[in-house]
């Protein structure tokens, strides 16, 4: 790939939308094709013009009032346009069939303002850099032919750095073509929808900034704070008010997405099922259940991530043997990364 002298003044997602659209169109289906496409969209850019989108995309939404929310809903139509692009070539290639489609993210959104940026991480508490549930959660999605039990949810633990081992396996190699790493395969279990393997996530530990936390089964142990305690807080909107637009589905069922699926045999599930999974995915948490909030700047902070996914309730005093688990649990880890470095 050359310098796209020529795209100058080009919408950067169009951009790299028009190489994948260009890499799939004349690959060599005979060998296995490894696509990462990773978007500067919905990142914020420069500091004269942090948030960007053509002006066409902004004006699909004009019911949201502020300008900035407008814009990054702007740059996520741009973003959505693009994963049905992509998805089109594929199944124009007739490749769509024996393709592992992932849609993720490495971190949460920098919400209210931080860096920028007009993201929502709502209900979750906390932004980007920082390691509450908003900044070390990511959504995630995959598809393939290959899985069973299409069209469901997968609650099982599952970290960033156990993507390499689990595509690797999807792809058909084995175990020992890889070093010694953290990630586990989670492919068995996403085809068997069998339990995690993974029972621990160390997500920081920062000397330098005197920060970190870890999760182990279903609580999480958190220590400092990033900023000074300033994104602590909970951050929306929720986009979920009577001011926004009800979910379509119809809009879901006439998507590029889903008009190529229909080209290779497969149809959505029905109306009550896309929204069983729609609630099953949404996160709720109930702001009057609030009974002992914590401040990691001067306390350690325990939560059960799994019944408290907002960390509303320092469970600290009540559970004072999980945390002497944790801390033995981080502590093995951190011993294990000072022998790797």
């Amino acid at each position: 790939m050359s310098v796209a002298w020529g795209d100058y003044g080009d919408y950067a997602t169009d951009i790299f939308t028009r190489e994948a659209e260009n890499i799939i169109k004349k690959h060599n289906d005979k060998k296995p094709l490894f696509l990462y496409l990773a978007h500067l969209a919905v990142h914020s850019a420069n500091t004269y013009s942090p948030l960007q989108a053509p002006q066409d995309a902004v004006d699909k939404h004009k019911y949201i009032k502020d300008d900035n929310r407008r814009t990054f809903g702007g740059m996520l139509y741009k973003l959505d346009e693009s994963v049905g692009k992509v998805v089109a070539a594929l199944q124009a290639r007739n490749m769509l069939q024996d393709s592992i489609i992932v849609f993720t993210t490495d971190n949460g959104g920098p919400a209210a303002g931080f860096n920028q940026n007009a993201a929502s991480n709502w209900p979750l508490r906390g932004v980007k850099d920082t390691l509450w549930e908003g900044g070390v959660r990511g959504a995630g999605l995959i598809w393939s032919p290959r899985l069973g039990h299409q069209g469901r949810v997968y609650k099982g633990l599952m970290a960033v750095h156990d993507w390499l081992p689990t595509l690797h396996s999807a792809a058909g190699g084995q175990p020992g073509d890889l070093d010694t790493m953290d990630g586990m395969d989670m492919w068995p279990s996403l085809l068997a929808n069998k339990p995690s393997p993974r029972n621990i996530v160390l997500h920081n530990i920062d000397n330098q900034r005197l920060i970190s936390a870890i999760r182990v089964g279903d609580f999480k142990l958190l220590r400092g704070s990033n900023y000074n305690g300033a994104w602590n807080s909970w951050y929306g909107p929720s986009g979920r008010d009577s001011k926004s637009p009800a979910y379509s589905i119809k809009n879901v069922r006439s998507s590029p997405v889903t008009s190529a699926l229909a080209n290779i045999g497969v149809k959505l599930p029905t109306d009550e099922i896309i929204l069983k999974l729609r609630d099953e995915v949404s996160l709720k948490c109930n702001a009057s259940t609030k009974t002992q909030t914590c401040d990691p700047t001067w306390q350690v902070c325990l939560f059960n991530i799994t019944s408290d996914p907002c960390e509303q309730n320092n469970l600290l005093f009540n559970f004072p043997s999980v945390v002497k688990v944790i801390l033995t649990s981080e502590m093995l880890v951190l011993v294990v990364y000072v022998k790797i470095f």
